[in-house]
């Protein structure tokens, strides 16, 4: 057997294969209804699930990306926060040491003004109380000597002399 003869069709050779001329254009039809077939009912409503689950897919990594992203943001601007509010804070108390220092200082300055305040006031009573023990010491002095002066010298010397007398006493006690 010859697969090439001379006076035989070219295609001959494919019955051995067993391709029959007879049914194969029945074949290639049947072929080709039932591919579009599938490819209509099977495979393109698979291939639509497979874009949408595809795009479902892509929509989840992405919102995970986004996610991830607006999560970065968010805990820099919350570390950020974090350091102005610590700032902020460290403000706040330094100026309140500050300002706590000025007002114990103006404390102490009032309680020192008062207190020089009230000891001028007291040494002023007592200057005064020393001018009025004075005075009625000079009096009660001056009584005394003359009463004294007049047992002593009260027989011996006239009314006019003992008068004088008292007035120079009491012109020398209360030069003192």
């Amino acid at each position: 057997m010859h697969i090439l003869a001379a006076d035989s069709n070219p295609l001959e050779f494919l019955t051995v294969f067993g391709v029959e001329w007879n049914f194969f254009f029945g074949q290639v039809l049947s072929f080709a209804l039932m591919a579009a077939a599938l490819y209509y009912f099977a495979i393109k409503p698979v291939m639509k699930v497979s874009g949408q689950r595809r795009a479902e897919i892509q929509k989840g990594l992405d919102d995970a990306a986004a996610a991830a992203e607006s999560l970065k943001n968010a805990e820099e601007n919350a570390s950020r926060k974090i350091a102005e509010a610590a700032a902020e804070g460290a403000k706040i108390i330094s100026k309140a040491k500050d300002d706590a220092k000025l007002l114990l200082e103006k404390a102490r300055e009032q309680a020192a003004e008062d207190t020089a305040r009230a000891i001028k006031e007291a040494d002023g009573r007592i200057e005064r109380e020393r001018e009025k023990m004075r005075e009625s010491f000079r009096g009660e002095i001056a009584d005394l000597v003359t009463a004294a002066t007049k047992k002593v010298i009260g027989e011996v010397l006239d009314e006019k002399t003992r008068s004088a007398l008292a007035e120079i006493s009491a012109k020398k006690l209360s030069e003192k």
